[in-house]
């Protein structure tokens, strides 16, 4: 599997080009509603302590919470799993997944969380979307402080109903432009997923009609009840489903330059990139960071970051998991990950005020 990319703050492109962070010292794999937070209690969802976990990593001896924005069984869960997984055994530091039902509701609790080293949080682009598009006035550089950025989510699935009157994505271009504003795509309210669907409508000249479905698991419940035309699931997912007869994928989405045989050689040919079938600007990426509440201790934010730098281990848990569901396994310092994270803020910036959803209060 060929590392995929050094693109680091292009999430989607609606009429620009993400800039490149060159020269970044990283650890990769050569491969690529505050209501409704649950907490995971059973020893199946609590990873584990084992034998080859390094005491000179361990930061504390107790139980580490970590948020998910994210229902159970969609594609940021899955990531934090992977990634506690890996963690566990590299550390010897327990920890104890929450999920939340929203992005919002996670990075929420996140900021009135002790800043002790006990209270963690996956988080993804949304932390800049929903920051950019006024979701929510928490800062993704001031309010939250940043960790690492731990890759990026690959290849995403655009999944259709299975009984869509399209079976390719060049039949659907047809349909959507010969019925504008009438396909119902899922997506989450100033999220990641809203500004995928805003760069094709902005690449392709096409026009969408927005349902609400901001978790994954929606979105393929959905898809699979025929209550929205189209998705972005995790490839993963869309290969589950897609054999179980429950929806069909049309095409992929990655990064620049990314093409389905870096994830899945054996893929059908639907499955190919959309820069694949020659729409050559048509590209998006969001990136994964874990952080914490502001004002941790800088030497302890030190420690933290260093403590993920072997989740990139060749056959790690998180590099497995991470590449069956098409996305990339990375490790940044802290340095890198800040320039990162600054960079996908202005890009992101420019972005949404390309689309017109830009609500900051300069």
């Amino acid at each position: 599997m060929k590392k995929m990319t050094k693109v680091l703050g292009c999430l989607l492109v609606a009429s620009m080009i993400g800039a490149v962070v060159g020269g970044c010292a990283k650890s990769s794999t050569s491969n690529p509603s505050e209501a409704g937070a649950s907490v995971a209690t059973d020893t199946n969802t609590t990873t584990q302590e084992t034998t080859t976990a390094s005491d000179s990593l361990k930061w504390t001896d107790k139980s580490v919470a970590i948020l998910i924005p994210g229902t159970p069984g969609g594609g940021s869960d899955l990531t934090t799993r992977y990634l506690t997984q890996s963690w566990n055994e590299l550390t010897g530091v327990k920890f104890q997944p929450e999920n939340y039902d929203t992005t919002v509701a996670s990075f929420k609790s996140l900021i009135g969380k002790k800043a002790d080293g006990l209270n963690l949080a996956m988080a993804h682009s949304a932390l800049v979307t929903q920051y950019v598009t006024g979701a929510t006035d928490i800062h993704p550089l001031e309010d939250v402080t940043l960790i690492a950025n731990i890759g990026n989510n690959g290849l995403r699935a655009l999944a259709v109903p299975s009984d869509a009157p399209y079976d390719t994505f060049e039949e659907f271009l047809e349909y959507i432009k010969a019925n504008p504003g009438k396909v119902k795509a899922g997506i989450s309210p100033n999220g990641t997923t809203q500004f995928l669907m805003g760069t094709l409508e902005n690449k392709l000249g096409i026009k969408f009609n927005y349902v609400e479905a901001s978790a994954e698991t929606d979105r393929l419940t959905n898809l699979a009840g025929g209550f929205i035309d189209i998705g972005s699931i995790s490839l993963s997912n869309g290969l589950e489903y897609e054999k179980a007869g429950k929806l069909k994928v049309i095409a992929t989405v990655g990064a620049n330059g990314a093409k389905i045989a870096d994830f899945d050689p054996s893929a059908p040919e639907n499955y190919r990139t959309i820069q694949e079938m020659g729409y050559e600007n048509v590209y998006a990426v969001t990136n994964y960071y874990v952080i914490g509440p502001a004002g941790m201790d800088e030497e302890q934010v030190k420690a933290i970051s260093e403590s993920l730098k072997g989740i990139t281990d060749k056959g790690s848990a998180y590099v497995k998991g991470m590449i069956e569901m098409g996305q990339v396994p990375e490790w940044y310092g802290l340095e890198e990950s800040k320039a990162i994270l600054e960079d996908e803020l202005n890009t992101l910036t420019d972005v949404a005020k390309a689309l017109e959803i830009y609500n900051v209060t300069e």
